[in-house]
């Protein structure tokens, strides 16, 4: 609320196509993006810092960064930069170590406890970690953490089961499931039933990119009713459990309105 008013400080009165002034904000942080540095320095700043003295706040030294496109920043857990005339947005360098080291501790507190319990409670860190990163270019990083956390895996059996040489591990452990080798287990419900669980593979994950939405839009605006309910629409059919592919009538839909 309180940086409410601060884009049409920096866009009002102003150029916007010609200087290419923008401002994506979210709660209080924010980027400007704008056509020279001499614009941003010289012109932006100024405002943004009087507009943040009024109300008692100021430019965080940390945070606060000038930069070319072409150079990268992070924002928000993501590096955005440009390659080649596209713009690629990937998880920020430093989220693929923390997960690595968020597995190995959890593998560390794992000791003693069935296979098939620490798979799942690794499964529910590597799923929500890769849902959460699904809508921009990380199809590689996926890949690369699949095979660390595949060799991670491979340690811990072998811590846990000592006195068994790796051919009995393999052959307890290491079993082809639809077509492909995996880590994996079965165990037995309260019903009796025999279930199977395995190692979740990252990569497998379907890449959505995120359908951008029109900066104007307002859900309190009920001349956008029909925008929301296309997206909505969208989002549904794109959730964790459906999996379904978008229709295409609704994406063609949407796309009219960007």
């Amino acid at each position: 609320m309180a940086l409410d008013g601060l884009q049409d400080l920096v866009i009002k009165g102003r150029n916007k196509k010609r200087r290419k002034l923008n401002i994506i904000r979210y709660a209080d942080d924010f980027i400007i993006t704008g056509a020279t540095q001499d614009i941003l320095l010289n012109e932006i700043k100024p405002d943004v810092e009087c507009f943040l003295a009024k109300r008692g706040l100021m430019l965080s030294a940390e945070k606060t960064k000038l930069t070319h496109i072409n150079d990268g920043f992070d924002f928000l857990g993501f590096t955005i930069r440009k390659f080649k005339h596209k713009l690629i947005i990937k998880p920020a360098k430093q989220k693929t170590p923390k997960l690595l080291s968020r597995v190995r501790e959890l593998l560390s507190h794992c000791h003693g406890i069935p296979f098939y319990a620490m798979l799942s409670k690794l499964n529910s860190v590597l799923r929500g970690w890769a849902y959460a990163h699904r809508k921009v270019v990380v199809k590689k990083i996926l890949s690369f953490i699949d095979c660390n956390i595949f060799k991670q895996v491979a340690n811990w059996l072998r811590k846990e089961h000592r006195n068994k040489n790796w051919s009995w591990i393999t052959k307890t452990y290491h079993k082809c499931n639809k077509g492909r080798f995996s880590w994996g287990s079965t165990y037995e419900r309260k019903e009796g039933e025999i279930k199977w669980v395995e190692l979740f593979r990252m990569a497998d994950i379907p890449v959505r990119y995120h359908t951008k939405i029109r900066s104007e839009a307002n859900p309190y605006d009920m001349q956008y009713d029909n925008y929301f309910k296309l997206r909505a629409e969208i989002n549904r059919k794109t959730a964790i459990r459906d999996r379904m592919f978008l229709s295409s009538d609704a994406y063609a839909k949407l796309t009219q309105w960007k």
